[in-house]
């Protein structure tokens, strides 16, 4: 039994070594494909879709006010009176605008909107539905003001820095005055004309006195980008972005003459942007005093932070046109004294 066992497995060892070792495998030719398949049966049909909106429907869903059946609105359609015309009447001109019967006057782009010319009756109505004369109430005393910005040239053998303003009137009558400072001494130059903004495009054009219009941009961030031609010498305008300044009751040129063994004129610019450029030019060969910063103004009190230490502040007081602080006056001596400097030019 033992011996039987034992032959049982050496002809299974026998045999799983043989069938482990590599062999080539000889495979036959393809043969022919077998017939095609019956073709599958059709599936069930889907459910039918929703009766999609007709034309009348999706005009009354974007305009709700309208209130005539598909009938009219057909009539309409075909004669073009789906279409009105509101007559715009602002204070410096009158403007025709486009909309459709039934549109919400939530989408009219001004607001303070009345039916008579005295501006007592305002519109009530939610929907326009007919074309009608619309007056507006001043849409433009919020860009009243000055505007400031500047830009830097290289030019006459050095660094140009223009700062210049641009005051909208409430007459419709501009200025752009633009301060420059060329070797000792500080240059300005103004431009006068009309503009007009048009609130729906967010557009600003100017008309120089004798020149060309020119358009601009009226910015989401109250700002004004347009181009402005800072000196007389200027070739061509330069596009500027202005910001509507606040310190503009301060702004200007302040000067003063002081008499001693050397005379010197001290000068002091105040932009509408909050900075400042000083100098004192002495009457002698000496070195020109330079120095500049912004400053800030509290009640009467101004404060100037110098260019490179901002912590480096001097205080003194500004009023009735008059700015009393210590500034250095001689780059020899190096030291401040106090000084009163009167207002000589003003921006606004």
């Amino acid at each position: 039994m033992l011996k039987k066992l034992l032959f049982i497995l050496l002809f299974v060892t026998t045999l799983s070594l043989i069938t482990g070792c590599d062999s080539e495998v000889i495979e036959g030719p393809q043969g022919p494909a077998g017939p095609a398949g019956p073709a599958g049966e059709d599936g069930v049909d889907g459910e039918d879709g929703a009766a999609g909106l007709s034309a009348y429907d999706l005009y009354v869903n974007e305009f709700p006010g309208y209130t005539d059946d598909v009938s009219q609105w057909v009539v309409d359609l075909a004669t073009g009176d789906l279409v009105v015309t509101i007559t715009v009447v602002l204070p410096d001109r009158t403007e025709e605008l486009e909309f459709m019967k039934g549109q919400p006057f939530s989408d009219f782009p001004f607001t303070a909107i009345y039916v008579d010319d005295t501006y007592e009756t305002p519109v009530t109505d939610d929907y326009i539905l007919e074309s009608v004369t619309i007056y507006v109430e001043n849409p433009y005393e919020d860009y009243y003001g000055i505007y400031g910005g500047g830009h830097e040239t290289t030019g006459m053998g050095g660094t140009i820095n223009y700062m210049y303003t641009l005051e909208l009137k409430e007459d419709f009558n501009y200025e752009i005055e633009s301060y420059f400072i060329m070797g000792d001494e500080v240059y300005d130059f103004v431009e006068t004309g009309t503009y007009e903004l048009d609130l729906i495009n967010e557009k600003i054009t100017i008309t120089p006195d004798g020149g060309e219009t020119i358009e601009g941009q009226l910015n989401d961030d109250d700002t004004i980008t347009i181009g402005v031609k800072p000196s007389q010498m200027a070739p061509s305008r330069t596009e500027s972005t202005l910001t509507f300044t606040t310190t503009s009751d301060y702004a200007g040129v302040y000067s003063v003459t002081l008499s001693g063994m050397v005379d010197v004129d001290a000068t002091l610019f105040l932009n509408h942007m909050g900075e400042y450029y000083y100098m004192a030019v002495p009457d002698s060969d000496s070195d020109t005093v330079y120095e500049n910063g912004t400053y800030s103004v509290d009640g009467t009190v101004i404060t100037f932070a110098i260019e490179g230490d901002p912590t480096d502040t001097q205080t003194g007081t500004i009023e009735a046109g008059e700015v009393t602080a210590d500034f250095i006056v001689s780059v020899m001596m190096g030291i401040r004294s106090e000084i009163t400097l009167v207002l000589e030019q003003d921006p606004v």
